[in-house]
């Protein structure tokens, strides 16, 4: 007889994952019912989680940025995975958008020279490349928030705006407080005065 059960830890840590990824995406309603409904069949049969693991993953075949890869499981936390995957989406919509719309940016800003130069032959291409960049900077930027890493130029905690992008803090380090800008109002007089 097949076996399919599954440990609690890794049922848990699923369902974590698809909660996660469900705060922060679309997803049909009747859809996210059918999930509910597979999770709670797993939790009421533990002999057949596996099963029901594998409804679960169905239902996320078609979805573009699923929570479900291949291959080792990320290390950051599922709500911070799951906003990487919602920011994924997102980005690239705008990205794709500007480069359908917008041909001087199209003409002015094309690959960098470790990806040989030349345009990107379409918006879905530059949406990708942008994105591996976003997610590596959001990534790092959490990683040093998390380890109070204070050589890293970014800090993120997680934080969302109230326009719904993730809130990147610059790290000012001690040399560049020596040169950076102030507000106050004897230098603001100083730099408007015309000269006579």
């Amino acid at each position: 007889m097949s076996n399919y059960t599954m440990t609690d830890t890794k049922w848990d840590a699923n369902k974590s994952k698809i909660s996660e990824w469900l705060k922060v995406n679309v997803m049909p309603k009747d859809r996210i019912a059918f999930i509910n409904y597979a999770f709670a069949e797993g939790d009421a049969n533990p002999d057949m989680r596996k099963n029901w693991w594998g409804t679960v993953c169905s239902a996320f075949r078609d979805v573009v940025n699923s929570p479900i890869v291949k291959g080792q499981r990320s290390t950051l936390p599922d709500s911070i995975q799951a906003l990487l995957l919602a920011e994924q989406t997102a980005y690239a919509a705008e990205i794709e958008s500007i480069h359908e719309n917008y041909p001087r940016f199209r003409a002015y800003n094309g690959k960098h020279g470790k990806s040989g130069y030349g345009q990107y032959s379409s918006g879905e291409e530059r949406a990708e490349a942008l994105n591996e960049k976003m997610v590596r900077l959001l990534t790092n930027a959490y990683n040093a928030h998390e380890k109070d890493d204070t050589t890293k130029p970014y800090f993120f905690d997680g934080s969302i705006g109230d326009d719904g992008i993730p809130i990147l803090m610059h790290n000012i380090q001690p040399d560049d407080a020596e040169t950076a800008p102030t507000d106050s109002a004897e230098d603001s007089a100083d730099s408007t005065q015309e000269d006579d």
